[in-house]
């Protein structure tokens, strides 16, 4: 009950702004209920007064203005008079009916703006945390389908349900002011309308439920297949996939198929109480009829409005059905805007940062597997720092810290003396360029990619980064130069020059701290080369940071630190950690050997003229 009513509060939040609107589409709708009750008493004016011969049964207000204008026999003479009432009834129902849908449509698609910007608002302001254990496909559903479903919602689906409710109270009224036993008849069998979709709305609810799971679990996997498909294909897993894919899809399809049935089920037996109903209120009409104790345009409006409000109720059963749909997708969302937001906390510094890096036995925990131990360094101002390790060794989490993608779960880090805690988030960013070992090309050109993080640049700017990431030339031979428009993650670029053009992106806005986070490793030697120098130029007064597994790549830092199982284990400059045993000096031996071993191949390639 707590949950529903979270879920009640929720929508009303999300009308914030639009309640007047809704409140006019409600009038809109109550004046149309009221124009579609005018038909059924002109027939049956004229059937009772013309056919019958009997009083008009009119209200006392209206009798005196009936009968000065010439009553029944006024009627009689002017049957044409009937049309244009049904007409002009016609009519009334139409103009409100359409004030209604063009209204109750302008607050659903408002709302759904609001609450497209509410998502997009909050989810740019959830810690990385959040995206990193959310799949990707299931934030893209949440955000396209299941806004969908709030506007349905509120343009149509919560409109039409009040409606109805107006429709049957008034039809109610009305029924038991002409006939209080046909009305008594005419809901006989409501209860068991009632039970029938309540029991059916449960069950949709919890099978929508599961489609829009299995539908979060098929746009995540199409997400990443997408992404990857460079990758299945070269190491051709495409069967392998699309088993995945087969058994995704089924799963959605056995779910869909699961609320079809139970829709099948509904609609049957629904329909099978209204027709019952309908023969009721006929039966009992003509007996009464026979009886004398009711006249033949009553029974025949009363047929009509009978209908009308059976048909309200058979309304009821989709839309409640509709609704649960909604009460999915309302808590899906809600589920995203209650996730914590990263709190703006700590201050700015008032001066530039120097550099000066400190962490004093830091450990950090993702859930209960622990990624850092312990760990203790101090960096000076300008100094250019090595990190080595095997993969998942915390290599890459060291560095999250330090810009607060994380904070540490023991310990604490400084930057020039201060707490990292008591330093703003969006400062640390600012002032830190990392370039991350994924890098990400937006589907725009070359030049606003590496201005994305100035965006103010000057073209001078965007080259001068671009020369000193080593990719200019490579960019000058692109169709369009700068204006060239790169595809969804650089598709339209290879790994080495998508990886040089996000170094450019970092370096142009000149941080004082930078990171390289395994930044160069699909660029070649020579290639790799250039970029290091060309760093350390540009980089004499920048702390920076290395990460990477190539030795030639670290040589040339300051310093070194080794990370094993998220503790550093040794540390030294490239002589002093290759001069003794440990993880360094294996893997220098190893790339040292694998170099040999290639020479060695192609100096036997040589002498069996194997090679020009």
């Amino acid at each position: 009950m707590a949950k529903e009513q979270s879920k009640l509060s929720f929508l009303w939040r999300l009308t914030r702004g639009h309640r007047f609107k809704f409140l006019l589409a409600l009038l809109f709708l109550f004046a149309a209920s009221f124009a579609a009750l005018i038909g059924p008493q002109v027939i049956r004016l004229f059937i009772d007064s013309v056919v019958g011969g009997m009083s008009p049964g009119l209200p006392a207000v209206v009798l005196p203005w009936f009968e000065s204008a010439g009553g029944t026999e006024m009627l009689r003479q002017n049957l044409w008079l009937a049309l244009i009432g049904i007409v002009a009834a016609g009519g009334l129902y139409m103009l409100f009916q359409y004030m209604y849908d063009v209204t109750a449509g302008d607050v659903g698609e408002s709302v759904a703006k609001n609450t497209r910007e509410s998502i997009y608002t909050h989810l740019v302001r959830l810690p990385y945390d959040y995206f990193v254990r959310t799949p990707s496909g299931d934030i893209l559903q949440r955000c396209s389908s299941d806004i969908g479903e709030i506007q349905s919602l509120l343009s149509e689906d919560l409109m039409s349900i009040i409606g109805a409710v107006i429709t049957i109270a008034v039809n109610l009224a009305i029924m038991i002011a002409i006939d209080p036993v046909l009305t008594v008849v005419s809901v006989a069998l409501v209860p068991f309308m009632i039970i029938l979709t309540s029991i059916t709305k449960g069950v949709m609810a919890r099978a929508f439920e599961k489609n829009k799971s299995c539908g979060d679990d098929l746009a995540s996997f199409m997400h990443t297949y997408v992404q990857g498909i460079r990758v299945i294909k070269a190491f051709g897993r495409q069967a392998y996939e699309n088993s995945r894919f087969q058994k995704l899809n089924q799963s959605l399809g056995d779910s869909v198929r699961d609320t079809e049935y139970a829709s099948a089920y509904y609609w049957p037996f629904y329909l099978t109480l209204i027709l019952g109903q309908t023969a009721l209120v006929i039966i009992v009409g003509i007996f009464r009829v026979a009886g004398g104790l009711t006249s033949v345009g009553t029974v025949v409006a009363f047929i009509s409005y009978s209908t009308a409000t059976i048909n309200q109720f058979r309304y009821f059963g989709y839309i409640l059905i509709s609704i649960a749909m909604a009460q999915v997708a309302l808590g899906r969302l809600d589920d995203i805007l209650g996730e914590e937001q990263e709190m703006p906390d700590g201050e700015d510094f008032e001066k530039a940062l120097q550099g000066d890096i400190g962490f004093e036995n830091v450990s950090f925990s993702y859930g209960e597997r622990q990624i850092l131990r312990n760990i203790n360094l101090h960096v000076a101002p300008g100094e250019t720092i090595g990190i080595l390790g095997k993969a998942g060794s915390g290599k890459s989490t060291l560095m999250q810290l330090l810009v607060r993608l994380y904070d540490p779960t023991s310990g604490r880090i400084t930057v020039d003396g201060h707490d990292l805690s008591t330093i703003s988030r969006q400062y640390m960013r600012n002032n830190v360029g990392f370039v991350v070992q994924e890098p990400f090309l937006f589907s725009r050109t070359v030049a606003d990619n590496i201005a994305m993080a100035q965006p103010d640049a000057t073209e001078d700017e965007i080259r001068a980064a671009a020369e000193m990431a080593s990719v200019d030339q490579d960019i000058q031979a692109f169709r369009d130069g700068y204006g060239t428009v790169v595809g969804e993650r650089g598709m339209t670029v290879s790994g080495g020059q998508r990886q040089r053009i996000a170094i450019a992106q970092t370096l142009i806005r000149d941080c004082p701290i930078l990171i390289l986070d395994d930044s160069l490793s699909a660029v070649d030697a020579d290639t790799d080369k250039r970029i290091r120098w060309a760093l350390k130029r540009a980089a004499a007064n920048k702390t920076v940071f290395v990460i990477s597994h190539r030795i030639n790549s670290l040589a040339t830092c300051d310093r070194i630190f080794v990370l094993e199982d998220g503790e550093i284990t040794a540390w030294g400059t490239h002589r002093e950690l290759a001069s003794r045993e440990g993880l360094y000096r294996r893997i220098m031996e190893i790339q040292s050997a694998d170099r040999d071993m290639v020479l060695e191949d192609v100096e036997k390639a040589h002498q069996e003229g194997g090679l020009a």
